[in-house]
């Protein structure tokens, strides 16, 4: 019987304590991966190299924003409190929307929670009104500059657009899967990113609870997912084990005849 081809050959030495009865139930010292641990490190190594985080904050960092700076009251030289850097808020506001976020409370909450944002914020305590008034302070000119954004990164093919879009968004339903899949110009991933920035105003308008609930409903997908495919490989070891016994017991036999 041929040997049964697979994308990654298995040694020997691994199947063969498969193949094994137990002797008695084995006694394990098992992972536990809900206790607390307190740990030493720094900011920078929240997020691997290639974060899209990173992405974003290089691509802020690049942006002329004196128009921004030039409204902070505090100054060198004079009291008062010193401003949050617009490069994090901004940067915030982007990064949320490329996840699919247009509630200020949520984004205040994963500032604190994920490490994505908490590595943007950088130390800096960001919290729910700051996030809020900076978009009400630059009003038209943050979502334009949101929207131009996220419809370059799209067209650089550093994000996805299909991927950021949920179900039941327009940006959706007005592209279709043939919009996703085809080169587009600028001007129509502006348009989609426009349609994106506005799905999300308004869910946050209407119901700012929603968001998170979506978010959550597309991880419980997302994880459904990757837990069939475990088991799909699960299944393909199984048979390879089973397919190894067949041929033992085959050249047993032979060996005997």
């Amino acid at each position: 019987m041929n040997k049964q081809e697979t994308l990654f050959p298995i040694p020997e030495n691994i199947l063969e304590p498969l193949l094994h009865e137990y002797k008695g139930k084995p006694r394990l010292v098992k992972a536990c991966r809900d206790q607390y641990e307190i740990k030493s490190g720094i900011l920078d190594d929240l997020i691997p190299k290639d974060h899209l985080a990173r992405d974003v904050w290089r691509y802020v960092e690049g942006l002329d924003l004196s128009i921004v700076l030039r409204k902070i009251d505090a100054v060198e030289g004079n009291v008062g409190r010193p401003a949050t850097d617009p490069r994090i808020l901004l940067s915030i506001w982007i990064y949320a929307t490329i996840k699919s976020i247009g509630s200020a409370r949520l984004i205040a909450e994963y500032c604190v929670e994920h490490n994505a944002f908490k590595w943007i914020c950088g130390g800096v305590n960001v919290n729910y009104h700051t996030i809020s008034d900076f978009r009400s302070n630059h009003g038209d000119q943050l979502a334009n500059l949101l929207i131009q954004t996220v419809a370059i990164l799209s067209k650089n093919k550093i994000i996805s657009l299909e991927k950021i879009s949920q179900d039941g968004m327009r940006v959706r339903a007005s592209a279709g899967s043939s919009s996703f899949r085809r080169e587009g110009t600028l001007r129509e991933h502006i348009v989609l990113a426009t349609l994106l920035l506005n799905d999300l105003n308004e869910e946050a308008k209407k119901d700012p609870g929603y968001c998170k609930a979506r978010l959550e409903a597309a991880e419980r997908r997302s994880i459904e997912e990757k837990l069939k495919k475990i088991e799909l490989a699960q299944n393909e070891l199984k048979e390879i084990i089973a397919e190894k016994k067949r041929a033992q017991k085959e050249n047993v036999k032979s060996l005997k005849t």
